[in-house]
C-alpha cells in the first residue's frame, strides 16, 4: 500500500497518490476518486509541477527489453563544483534516475544500456574532463531493479538497441514508446503517427514494459530520503532481510551489486521512524552498512 504523509492538504495527497500509481488516468476519474472538482484537481497537478514536488514520467523495463543496469557512484572532491555539469554531459546516456547524494558519494545516476563499453568510454571523459574535480568515480552492475518504486528513462534509442539484442517488437510500440518517455503526458488522441484506439490497443500490449507515475521530491513536502548500501554474512540473511524491507515504505530495492548486496531506498516520516529501522535492520548479521542522505534530481 502507497502510504505518503506530507505538509499538504489531505485532498493534495489523494492526487499525489492516484498520480503515483497510474499517472495518465483520466483527469475526470482521479477527480471522482479524489471528490474534489476537475478544475480544482488541475489547480492541484499544476501547484506541485510549478513547485517541482512531484515530475510525471513513463517507465519502461528495459530488463525485458535484453539490457543492463548500471549505477554510476561519483564523490566531487571540489565543494564548489556545479554537479548539474555532469548531469547534462551524462544525458547523452540512456539516464534512469538521477539522485544527489549527502554521504560517501554526491551523485548517483543509474543507466540502462546493452552497450558496456560505450558507457565505459563516456564515463572515461567525465573523469578526464573533470580530473580535477571528481574524487572518485565506480561503475556497479546491477542484476535486478525492484520496480515497486518506479524509474523514468530519457532520450532512448529503442530502434538500435531492440535490433542489437534481437528483441521482438513491433515499429508501432517502438514509437510509442519513444514518445511517451519523451512526452509521458502526450495525449494519445493528439499522436500523428497512430490512432486513438490503436495507441490504446499498443499500451495494454505494452502492460508488462511500461507503468506511467510520477517522481517525488520528498525533501520538499518535510519527508526523510535515505539510501542504505548493506553487505550481509550470509545470502540467507539478505532474503529475509528484503522480506522486511517490503513491509516498509520502501521506495527501491537494486539487488546483488558490485560491492554490497543490497541498495535501497526508504522513506520515513520522522527520525525516530527511521532508527526504529535502523535498529531492525542490524538484526540481519550485517558485514557492511553505508548511509546516505538521498533526493531525486528533478529537472
Amino acid at each position: 500500500m502507497f502510504i505518503l504523509y506530507m505538509k499538504l492538504t489531505k485532498n493534495e495527497l489523494k492526487v499525489i497518490e492516484q498520480l503515483y500509481h497510474n499517472s495518465r488516468e483520466s483527469r475526470n476519474i482521479i477527480a471522482k476518486k479524489c471528490n474534489i472538482s476537475r478544475s480544482g484537481l488541475d489547480k492541484m497537478i499544476n501547484k506541485l509541477l510549478d513547485k517541482k514536488i512531484i515530475r510525471f514520467k513513463t517507465i519502461v523495463n528495459y530488463t525485458k527489453l535484453g539490457m543492463n543496469y548500471y549505477k554510476i557512484l561519483i564523490n566531487i572532491q571540489n565543494l564548489k563544483f556545479d554537479k548539474i555539469k555532469i548531469i547534462k554531459i551524462i544525458k547523452k546516456l540512456n539516464i534512469e534516475c538521477i539522485f544527489l547524494l549527502d554521504g560517501t558519494w554526491d551523485l548517483e545516476i543509474i543507466i540502462a544500456t546493452s552497450k558496456t563499453d560505450i558507457l565505459q568510454k563516456e564515463i572515461l571523459k567525465i573523469k578526464e574532463k573533470y580530473s580535477d574535480d571528481i574524487e572518485s568515480l565506480k561503475i556497479i552492475i546491477i542484476s535486478q531493479i525492484n520496480y515497486s518504486f518506479p524509474y523514468t528513462l530519457t532520450k532512448t534509442k529503442l530502434i538500435e538497441q531492440t535490433k542489437q539484442n534481437n528483441i521482438s517488437l513491433k515499429d508501432s510500440h517502438i514509437k510509442l514508446i519513444e514518445t511517451l518517455v519523451e512526452e509521458p503526458l502526450k495525449p494519445l488522441y493528439n499522436l500523428d503517427f497512430m490512432s486513438f484506439k490503436k495507441a490504446k490497443k499498443d499500451i495494454n500490449e505494452l502492460k508488462n514494459i511500461l507503468k506511467f507515475t510520477i517522481d517525488i521530491d520528498y525533501e520538499l513536502i518535510s519527508l526523510i530520503h535515505k539510501k542504505y548500501f548493506i553487505s550481509f554474512e550470509k545470502y540467507k540473511d539478505r532474503l529475509e532481510c528484503i522480506r522486511f524491507i517490503k513491509s516498509y515504505n520502501c521506495a527501491v530495492i537494486c539487488e546483488n551489486i558490485d560491492e554490497f548486496d543490497l541498495d535501497i531506498d526508504m522513506i520515513f516520516k520522522t527520525v525516530i521512524e527511521e532508527t526504529e529501522f535502523l535498529d531492525k535492520l542490524k538484526e540481519f548479521h550485517i558485514k557492511e552498512l553505508i548511509i546516505l542522505k538521498s533526493r531525486f534530481y528533478i529537472e
